[in-house]
């Protein structure tokens, strides 16, 4: 009741009597100039009545209209982190760790439906600039309700329909969607479905709607026009600029069917800015008040009536029900450990984007879009509507190293195996002289706290063998390993598991041996990236037992990575190795593999029965996406694990030079190590152990 009456009172303060009719065009990032606008009009007094708007115009206006100040809305676009804002990625402080566990950094990946692979609907995600509108907007309207008339300042706005092919002008429904609408540059945003209509940017056929306020209200124009003349064309466009570019043409030769005259045009002469140029907010900002409050001062005869300044804070609301709305194929099951809001909760805007994000990081929806109903008495239902992501994916990687040539992957999702809501990850591929298979299905529990893992892998290698005096052979090992396991999972950061492992092997060395064991592991891993981290640390302990053998294995992994200066990376990382116990096979020592390696020396060297090794990386950050890099390693190599002293050392040094792709860093690096060795190493992508027994 509250919110009704302040919404009736702000509406007649901002929305009723005389002043003008804002139109705000459309032009991308370049639309944030709108904000200066505001912001001048607001010092000069001049009454705002209504609102239409195209694109960024329909965004900036509609925030206006919810009754926000115009320093709120500057505010508000400060604060944003724009590639943020855009960005496909789930949060990695929402995806519990067991989960990105699993993940693999393909070069290609595409959806399937059924068998057939599927394009993305967009270069872009509007996931998160949905739920921040929603956010921002669904508040209001849970009390003045779904006409834009009924808002603080009135509004219309503009979207194209792809299927009736004409202009469709909103008055009225989700004010968060239209304005998504309004702003769907064809191929850069996803188009906007509404009943029959599929919408997507106002600004293809009236990018400036004059014309739409001359219509809704009887009160004297003021338009403001952000597209400015034709921009220069990039010599190689990406597909956002294309898609830009592809609206601006369309736009000049459609918009003029919708010209109408405005009694005012500010014209804002916004330079080199482009429609992306999100990352000059401050400069746009700056740009439209300067040009406004000149404008202003040259035509006296716009009305004054003193301040118009109005300001508006969503409150916190109670949660009565929960909705979701769009779920076909996953159950209910696999989509509740994800929800984080409950009845009786009080709902504010960051909750309600936090209960967005949260359900996007679970993987299992393209699209998560919060809104209120309301449900009486200070309550509210939260409606989320769901949008099925696919469930099956296919990914393609690939490795290059010198040391053993190319190798490739190909990675089958499905995030809803048997229709129960657990993932499968089936991996397959090689190389030269190596080929393996590896399915995990995994079950993440309720609140994602419990799950529990199976994991079954397989390889062939050609093994050749090295000591420390040099090469002493050659062979080919083939191995069948099972992992089931129980683990408890601590958030995004940390795991603990139990489980029973298993282990079949076969040499043309040494014969065949197994090994079945009880294993205890725990996990903690806060890196921004697994492949190339530059902040955090990773801590692995594994712990086995077999219980029908005196043997027994434990092994120790860290890296702790971080920026001492803005363009320099340290990487500290080390690893022990212990085995003990009787009948132990040639098979269960450790080598050198991709995630210790020691400059000069092969990756697949020196097997030891017990080792203990650390690594220094020093990175320098070039232009660009380009770096260089030191390394320095070394390892202690002994027989038994009470017998530390009397062992070997391995050690060696090398240099780096690289690129960062989309496959992963691409470096080339020559070691030298203990024994005078010597080596270049050519790498493309992921570490050398991205296949089991690497």
């Amino acid at each position: 009741m509250k919110f009704l009456i302040a919404s009736v009172l702000l509406m007649g303060a901002a929305g009723g009597g005389d002043g003008i009719a804002l139109v705000l065009s459309g032009g991308g990032a370049r639309g944030l100039a709108h904000i200066g606008v505001l912001l001048a009009l607001e010092e000069e007094g001049v009454p705002v009545a209504a609102v239409a708007g195209t694109s960024m115009g329909a965004l900036v206006g509609g925030l206006y209209s919810c009754g926000y100040s115009a320093l709120q809305i500057d505010s508000i676009a400060r604060s944003v982190d724009w590639d943020r804002l855009f960005s496909a990625d789930a949060e990695r402080e929402l995806t519990s760790l067991p989960q990105r566990m699993t993940e693999t950094g393909d070069l290609l990946t595409l959806t399937l439906r059924g068998l057939t692979p599927v394009l993305p609907r967009s270069a872009v995600s509007t996931q998160r600039i949905g739920a921040l509108l929603s956010s921002l907007t669904s508040f209001r309207q849970a009390g003045c309700g779904e006409d834009f008339d009924s808002l603080p300042v009135p509004l219309r706005i503009a979207s194209f329909d792809l299927v009736s092919r004409s202009v469709i002008v909103h008055g009225s429904g989700d004010l968060a969607g239209c304005m998504l609408a309004s702003m769907a540059i064809p191929s850069v945003f996803p188009a906007v479905r509404m009943g029959d209509s599929l919408l997507v940017d106002g600004g293809v056929a009236d990018n400036m709607p004059v014309d739409v306020a001359l219509s809704a209200w009887d009160l004297p124009v003021l338009a403001v026009d952000v597209s400015g003349s034709p921009q220069s064309i990039p010599a190689r466009p990406s597909i956002v600029e294309a898609g830009t570019l592809t609206l601006e043409a369309l736009q000049a030769a459609v918009n003029s069917s919708h010209d109408a005259p405005a009694d005012w045009i500010i014209d804002l002469d916004l330079g080199s800015a482009r429609a992306w140029s999100f990352g000059s907010a401050e400069s746009l900002i700056a740009t439209g008040y300067r040009t406004t409050m000149a404008f202003l001062a040259e035509h006296r005869e716009i009305p004054r009536t003193g301040s118009t300044h109005h300001s508006w804070h969503p409150g916190r609301v109670g949660l009565r029900n929960t909705i979701l709305g769009g779920l076909v194929r996953f159950p209910y099951r696999a989509v509740f450990p994800w929800l984080n809001l409950q009845r009786g909760d009080l709902v504010g805007p960051e909750e309600l984007r936090q209960a967005s994000e949260m359900l996007y990081a679970s993987g299992l929806f393209s699209s998560v879009y919060p809104c209120l109903l309301p449900a009486g008495d200070g309550t509210a239902d939260l409606l989320l509507r769901l949008e099925e992501r696919d469930p099956s994916s296919i990914g393609i990687g690939l490795i290059y190293s010198s040391e053993f040539g190319l190798d490739g992957r190909i990675t089958f999702r499905n995030w809803n195996f048997l229709h129960t809501g657990r993932r499968l990850i089936f991996s397959a591929g090689g190389g030269s002289g190596y080929a393996f298979g590896e399915a995990t299905v995994l079950d993440l529990g309720i609140r994602r706290k419990w799950f529990n893992q199976l994991t079954v892998r397989g390889w062939q290698m050609c093994t050749t063998i090295y000591d420390r005096e040099g090469w002493t052979g050659e062979g080919v090992e083939t191995r069948l390993e099972g992992e089931l396991a129980s683990g408890f999972s601590m958030g995004w950061f940390g795991l603990t598991q139990t489980g029973v492992l298993g282990s079949l092997r076969s040499s043309s060395a040494g014969g065949r041996d197994a090994f079945a064991a009880l294993f205890v592991r725990g996990v903690r891993e806060t890196l921004d990236d697994p492949v190339d981290p530059e902040q955090g640390e990773k801590l692995s302990l594994v712990l086995a037992l077999d219980p029908f053998e005196d043997r027994q294995m434990a092994g120790f992994d860290c890296i702790l990575a971080t920026r001492p200066a803005r363009r320099v990376v340290l990487t500290v990382d080390g690893l022990v190795r212990i085995n003990s116990g009787e009948d132990i096979g040639s098979w269960q020592y450790s080598r050198l593999d991709g995630s210790f390696q020691v400059p000069g020396h092969p990756w697949n060297s020196m097997p030891a029965r017990e080792r203990t090794g650390a690594a220094l990386t020093v990175r320098r950050n070039l232009r660009g996406p380009f770096f260089i890099g030191l390394r320095a390693a070394g390892a202690w190599d002994w027989e038994s694990p009470l017998a530390i002293e009397d062992g070997e050392a391995v050690w060696g040094a090398g240099v780096s030079a690289g690129v960062r792709t989309p496959a992963g860093p691409a470096s080339i690096s020559w070691g030298y190590g203990s024994g005078g060795r010597e080596e270049w190493t050519v790498r493309i992508g992921l570490p050398v152990n991205a296949g089991p027994g690497r």
